[in-house]
């Protein structure tokens, strides 16, 4: 499965690079700190820390991929997403809001077949705004719901932006 989920990344970089290529569009990543709290076991807040990569037309189409690791107990667990997103076009080419959802999966010692590991699915629902600083340097700020298999992971991010 988490091959599976590789290729598809590696597929949705390559076919957003090309609709970038065409319309003209831009492309970034980030790199933030989130926190937030899985609804499903109540243990408190969570630091999520991950890193992803967008690409996004002309037209505010956007396809992106991001992974990280949560930790929200002693042991944490990684996360995978691969999202399309929307960004909204402002007067102002400065504050860029967006929404975004897709797929997501959480998995944990899944290559060392301890007992305790697992992989499991989902999907993820949010929004935020990217506020550029200068032309290639901004601040993200995002709220991201995860529904994974008997979970509710919600938390909020800040990051810096780069494109």
């Amino acid at each position: 499965m988490i091959r599976k989920i590789a290729i598809s990344m590696v597929l949705v970089a390559a076919l957003s690079g090309s609709a970038v290529a065409q319309h003209k569009g831009f492309a970034y990543g980030y790199i933030g700190l989130a926190g937030g709290r899985d609804c499903a076991r109540c243990s408190g807040p969570n630091v999520h820390l991950g890193g992803g990569a967008e690409r996004v037309t002309r037209y505010g189409l956007g396809m992106g991929g991001e992974a990280g690791y949560l930790q929200d107990s002693p042991d944490g667990f990684g996360t995978v997403s691969i999202n399309a997103s929307y960004h909204f076009k402002m007067s102002s080419a400065r504050l860029v809001p967006f929404v975004t959802a897709g797929g997501s999966a959480i998995f944990k010692d899944v290559f060392k077949g301890f007992e305790g590991s697992f992989y499991e699915g989902g999907f993820n629902v949010g929004g935020g705004a990217n506020y550029w600083v200068r032309d290639n340097v901004g601040v993200r700020l995002e709220s991201r719901n995860y529904k994974i298999v008997g979970r509710n992971i919600y938390g909020f991010r800040i990051g810096v932006t780069f494109r």
